[in-house]
């Protein structure tokens, strides 16, 4: 059975063609008079080498003619609201949603990009601690339901190109969430602030910029995104009643005893230590089994 895809492309029509229109220039062969001798000569020992799309811009365009516009982006124009995203963060989605095209997803594109806090848009009250205020979080679309295979692939697809999905697969509400960083929020103190008004960007570059210092590298996101595949394959494994979310309980000693740990995330942009279990001190463990006797007496 054929797929449609209804992506930006498809669709735009002349809705957007009217901005994208820019007004001709004289190409490479072009001249607006007649050269005098001098300027023949000159031409001729001048060579003339167009030059063609840079890396990034490419990755710009694939984006945007991949993307299946949601209102904020279509409120903005889809190029503006992709252009917005961190640089580095639009070449591991380029390269992500290549492979996941490829990959039995052909409709995988870029839903919500970039979002000014005044949209109003999102689920936190205070909308200047979303992330796609910062050019550095979309929401997938094409990438199936809550729980699928579909959503899984997108998952394992995104984590070995360095894409943080920080909720898991099976998330009712945010399973196509999609960022550049570890953390799920930017907090009033962050130097990120400062960069954006409610409007959208003070300056661009100086978003990027800041937005790049907190940017882990490729090899780090990508653990960091290992690790939270690895925290969902322990609790498949072990069920919800053993391992909860947040105080990362629940651990088998042999022989069966549930034995108590507490699991702690690092992340370091440079080394990338990520997860450690520990177990209960001996102090914890007698005043632990301490306070037992006393509610058993």
């Amino acid at each position: 059975m054929p797929v449609f895809c209804a992506s930006f492309a498809a669709y735009s029509g002349s809705l957007e063609l009217s901005a994208l229109i820019k007004e001709p220039q004289a190409g490479c062969d072009e001249k607006a008079s007649f050269p005098s001798a001098d300027e023949q000569q000159a031409a001729q020992t001048i060579p003339c080498e167009p030059q063609g799309p840079t890396a990034e811009q490419d990755d710009r365009s694939y984006l945007v003619e991949t993307a299946s516009p949601g209102s904020t982006m279509m409120r903005q124009g889809p190029d503006i609201a992709i252009a917005r995203l961190n640089p580095q963060f639009i070449a591991r989605l380029a390269s992500a949603i290549r492979e996941a095209r490829q990959s039995g997803l052909p409709c995988a594109g870029i839903f919500s990009a970039y979002r000014p806090p005044a949209f109003g848009v999102g689920g936190f009250l205070d909308k200047f601690k979303s992330l796609h205020a910062y050019g550095l979080a979309v929401d997938i679309s094409g990438i199936g339901d809550p729980g699928s295979k579909e959503a899984k692939l997108w998952h394992d697809i995104a984590g070995r190109h360095g894409i943080i999905c920080p909720y898991r697969f099976d998330s009712k509400t945010e399973w196509n969430h999609c960022q550049a960083v570890q953390t799920r929020m930017v907090l009033p103190d962050n130097p990120l602030r400062k960069t954006i008004t409610g409007e959208g960007p003070l300056q661009l570059e100086e978003m990027f910029k800041v937005g790049n210092s907190v940017i882990p590298n490729l090899l780090a996101a990508i653990r960091v995104a290992a690790a939270g595949e690895l925290a969902v394959s322990v609790s498949e494994r072990l069920g919800t009643r053993h391992l909860r979310q947040g105080n990362g309980s629940g651990d088998f000693a042999p022989g069966g005893r549930s034995v108590k740990t507490k699991t702690i995330i690092f992340v370091d942009n440079d080394a990338g230590h990520l997860e450690k279990s520990h177990r209960k001190t001996p102090a914890e463990r007698h005043r632990y089994y301490t306070r037992h006797r006393l509610r058993s007496a």
